[in-house]
């Protein structure tokens, strides 16, 4: 009779990864993961354990948005009282030092200290720094569920992200609103769907700020030729929707009518560039 390994208990030196895959992150995960070794994992402990890390990275990206709108927050970073005066000089019309004018720069001059903090803490782009200092505050804000949804692991950064940058031109009502419609089916969708979702539901809550949008951005449509390596180029358009659709739906219709073709051994995709350069000529 095959003799099989006694059942151990979960402790710090063996969790339960299952366990741990499928509860929202903590602390306590975020140990586990940083404790594991693995070489002594099994298959199914170590793609739960993957999982697990999946969302104590979640977890911990989270931390770091709110430990960045704490620092961004007055005497944090810094006195921004003189910096504010200094702003307030600049920007108002009498140019001196009211109290009342100089604390409306308060908090932008304390967020300029934690940028610039930050910027030289992280050896990074002072504009990277006030980037990530202004998304952190975004998130901490309106986008308060969906940073909680990061948090426990059922959103990732990347589809936190969509759900920020579609709700970015949005007001807050409209934000939250998006948010409800979203949020409790996200975890179970791939990021391109939830990029969709989002979209739509952004089209459902603002239509009418939807169509002024599109209407801007088909304003600063483009076609932009860069050079590379090897005399080769990327050609880039930045066009409608349906105006790309149509540009593809016809390079790939002669792509595909020369597929099959004896001795022809270009992939679909060069085919389809192929295509293109014969209408061209």
């Amino acid at each position: 009779m095959t003799e099989h390994p006694p059942i151990m208990d979960p402790t710090p030196d063996n969790p339960d990864w299952a366990a741990l895959a499928r509860e929202p992150a903590d602390a306590a995960s975020l140990t586990a993961v940083a404790g594991a070794d693995p070489d002594l994992l099994g298959g199914a402990a170590l793609l739960d354990a993957i999982v697990a890390s999946e969302k104590a990275l979640s977890f911990l990206a989270a931390r770091q948005l709110r430990l960045l709108t704490a620092f961004a927050q007055p005497f944090k970073a810094g006195d921004p009282m003189r910096l504010a005066r200094r702003l307030a000089r600049r920007n108002c019309i009498t140019g001196d030092e009211d109290p009342d004018q100089v604390a409306l720069f308060v908090e932008e001059a304390a967020r300029s200290l934690a940028q610039a903090e930050v910027a030289a803490a992280l050896r990074i782009p002072g504009k990277t720094a006030g980037n990530r200092i202004q998304d952190a505050t975004t998130m901490t804000g309106v986008l308060a569920p969906t940073l909680r949804a990061l948090e426990t692991g059922v959103l990732d950064r990347g589809k936190a992200g969509v759900i920020a940058e579609h709700c970015a031109p949005l007001s807050p009502e409209h934000t939250a609103t998006v948010q409800e419609l979203v949020l409790p089916t996200a975890g179970e969708l791939t990021t391109s769907e939830l990029r969709e979702i989002t979209g739509q539901a952004v089209i459902t809550v603002d239509p009418d700020g939807a169509q002024e949008r599109h209407q801007a951005a088909a304003a600063r449509r483009e076609l932009a030729l860069q050079a590379l390596p090897d005399a080769m180029a990327t050609l880039k358009a930045y066009l409608p929707a349906d105006g790309a659709v149509k540009i593809f739906q016809v390079s790939d219709l002669l792509a595909t009518g020369t597929a099959g073709t004896p001795g022809d051994t270009r992939g679909i995709g060069a085919r389809r560039v192929d295509a293109l350069v014969d209408i061209a000529d």
